[in-house]
């Protein structure tokens, strides 16, 4: 019996407005997966109502039962569950199961429905990579101040609605999905597809999401390397090979010149192995020699005359010594940073010989001259190894994205050891994580102690080594049964995004990975890109 039954249409009308309705929440998920989590739920709402509204429950749940593709899929939001038994914070752990509630419904009501055909498939998608192509506008609109009133102060604020490391996924799979399936609407939109995927790529780069960057460049090294090895003639994998050590070697080439630069000290203007006490005007300077933190192989927090910095810098800059910049970080700290970075003596003499640029520079919260002169990719790269030292060599991570990282891996594997075999429950995450932030006395202020940012570890020690095991069985499973030669691309996408992200532990990334999942391995059949 259908619930809507009722209606005067007939029984092909009623299965129509059923299936229409199924593809009007396919595609609001779809448009809400880089938009808004408003629309994830909306769209959640209405595949899942429609489920119960068309009725069939016997013949649906049969599906299920006959297919252990769903079965496994559904299973890990089980598991979830199962972290119940040995909680105690219940109130976390049903805040935690509902976030993750798209692991039970999407292949639940995907995997029990009718498969989408060629024609429903190009329209789910079409709204996907359009939404995505109007947010990347969106974005640049926002970057060069055509919308907003706001300036930007981090390039991340450019993903406007979820998070920049979500934002980046969607771009990822967005320029995959445009080349794996331009052929599907035909030889007059093939290059629209084409050009479409070179430009959400790019955006990766413009946009600054490095993460997903670094993810796509391995998902195009995986795949040259496996169509070489498969189809290449002899002479390709040849021409192939040499190409490809050659880019490895630029790549290696132009890290190790990153990183020779990072080594390099500047041109120095004063000893720093020496104590000074008094500037040249005669003010007696500040040493902490026991802060063995530095900019370019330059200690930072010597030679400071702070009284001399304040004078002599608010006589050149509208922002306040002792007060924020353009991004909201400290003035002082970002200047003795970047004098550091130059050799020079933080006093008025070191101000004295920075140009207006360098003053700008450091209102806009610049910290060393280097990033003045090199590509946003070149400084990133630099970053990171100063972030890598600093961590390394004095522990702090503080404001620092990979060294935060860092010491959220450091805790989390400490919360491990503790309990491995069956992890502190499902509830009880944030409470684990705030006790082993006290016991080791962490850096991270109270703001920035969060939990793992590794999917792997969440799993692990929210629910034993046990738990873990079976989180990986149930991601590398569907590899094997999957008929859809383009789910490989989304495993590798969203296999790697688990070792920086806790991908499932917010409401736009375990949307984005049901979603994906339960389409490519149960929503469609194979649609090669040929047809």
């Amino acid at each position: 019996m259908r619930p809507l039954a009722f209606l005067p249409l007939s029984e092909h009308q009623l299965s129509l407005l059923h299936r229409n309705l199924y593809l009007l929440g396919l595609m609001t998920l779809a448009c809400g997966l880089g938009w808004s989590n408003a629309l994830m739920s909306i769209g959640q709402f209405i595949i899942g109502g429609n489920w119960l509204l068309e009725g069939r429950y016997l013949e649906k749940l049969q599906v299920i039962k006959n297919d252990r593709r769903v079965q496994l899929l559904i299973s890990i939001w089980l598991v979830v569950l199962l972290g119940f038994l040995w909680t105690e914070n219940f109130d976390y752990a049903i805040k935690d199961a509902r976030v993750k509630i798209p692991l039970f419904i999407l292949p639940f009501v995907i995997g029990s429905s009718d498969k989408l055909n060629k024609k429903e498939w190009k329209i789910v998608l079409a709204v996907y990579l359009i939404s995505l192509f109007f947010l990347y506008l969106a974005s640049l609109g926002k970057l060069f101040g055509l919308i907003g009133d706001t300036e930007i102060k981090d390039k991340r604020e450019l993903s406007i609605f979820i998070s920049h490391i979500r934002y980046g996924l969607n771009l990822l799979i967005g320029s995959a999905l445009s080349i794996y399936y331009s052929n599907l609407y035909g030889k007059k939109y093939r290059p629209v597809l084409l050009i479409l995927s070179i430009v959400l790529f790019s955006s990766l780069l413009i946009l600054e999401l490095y993460t997903a960057l670094g993810i796509g460049l391995i998902l195009i090294a995986t795949y040259l390397i496996k169509y070489l090895m498969e189809r290449g003639s002899k002479q390709l994998k040849v021409g192939g090979g040499i190409l490809l050590i050659l880019s490895i070697s630029l790549g290696f080439i132009f890290i190790k010149k990153i990183y020779s630069d990072f080594k390099s000290m500047p041109e120095m203007s004063y000893d720093q192995r020496l104590s000074k006490k008094t500037s040249s005007k005669g003010n007696p300077y500040m040493h902490k020699m026991n802060d063995k933190r530095k900019e370019n192989g330059v200690f930072i927090w010597r030679y400071i005359q702070k009284k001399e910095l304040k004078e002599s810098w608010n006589k050149r800059s509208e922002f306040d010594f002792e007060g924020v910049g353009k991004k909201g970080h400290s003035i002082f700290q970002t200047l003795i940073r970047y004098l550091s970075s130059k050799g020079l003596t933080k006093d008025a003499e070191g101000i004295a010989q920075l140009n207006d640029e360098e003053i700008k520079a450091i209102e806009e919260g610049v910290p060393n001259q280097y990033y003045l002169s090199h590509l946003p990719i070149q400084n990133r790269i630099y970053s990171t190894f100063y972030e890598l030292e600093t961590y390394s060599e004095f522990g702090y991570a503080e404001g620092y994205s990979l060294g935060m990282r860092l010491e959220y891996w450091k805790t989390a594997w400490k919360i491990i050891q503790k309990d491995p075999w069956t992890g502190v429950g499902t509830g009880d995450v944030p409470q684990a994580f705030e006790l082993q932030y006290h016991l080791d006395k962490s850096s991270l202020s109270e703001k920035s102690r969060r939990r793992a940012h590794n999917q792997f570890l969440t799993f692990w020690l929210s629910l034993g080594i046990g738990g873990f095991i079976y989180f990986l069985y149930f991601l590398f499973k569907p590899l094997k049964s999957s008929r859809n030669s383009f789910y490989p691309v989304f495993f590798i996408i969203a296999f790697l995004s688990f070792f920086t992200e806790d991908t499932l532990e917010t409401q736009a990334g375990v949307t984005y990975f049901s979603f994906f999942n339960a389409i490519l391995l149960l929503g469609i059949d194979q649609l090669k890109s040929s047809e």
